[in-house]
């Protein structure tokens, strides 16, 4: 969405009038900039990785996200791509409070990347993030069962 934003805004005349999205255009000139270089994804997910480290959560068993910092009870906005995915680890930009705390821009990291380029913040004991994926997995299966057989 960002890199649509800033192709339409470089284009428009607006452009030099409206400044109010420039912290928008500043992040997505530098993400392209890096997939221009590096031409690989994982370049641009550590660059995220080091502005948004404090904004990581990991799966539950009950098929919910918790913060690492904080936390808090969260889940992944119903419109996302990663809704219904169970990923075990994510980064999200910011929380909207709704009916529930939905994590808005979500990407999808390594656990590991996260102890290597935040070693200062991460400490992990076990890593059962596999496990944890699994599991939620498996309930939502039994939810869509569930919701099937009450039709």
């Amino acid at each position: 969405m960002d890199l649509i934003v800033f192709v339409c805004w470089r284009k428009s005349f607006f452009s030099r009038v409206l400044f109010f999205f420039f912290q928008k255009v500043v992040l997505c000139m530098y993400i392209c900039k890096c997939i221009i270089q590096r031409g690989d994804i994982k370049s641009v997910l550590h660059a995220i990785i080091r502005g948004y480290f404090s904004n990581a959560a990991q799966l539950q068993s009950n098929g919910l996200y918790k913060s690492i910092r904080g936390e808090q009870i969260l889940e992944i906005h119903p419109s996302s791509i990663l809704y219904s995915s169970g990923t075990p680890w994510v980064i999200y930009h910011e929380i909207i409070a709704t009916t529930a705390q939905y994590m808005h821009d979500v990407s999808v990291v390594n656990p590991l990347w996260l102890q290597e380029l935040a070693s200062h913040f991460y400490m992990f004991k076990d890593l059962t993030h596999d496990r944890e994926r699994e599991f939620a997995k498996l309930q939502q299966k039994q939810q869509k069962q569930k919701q099937k057989s009450n039709k």
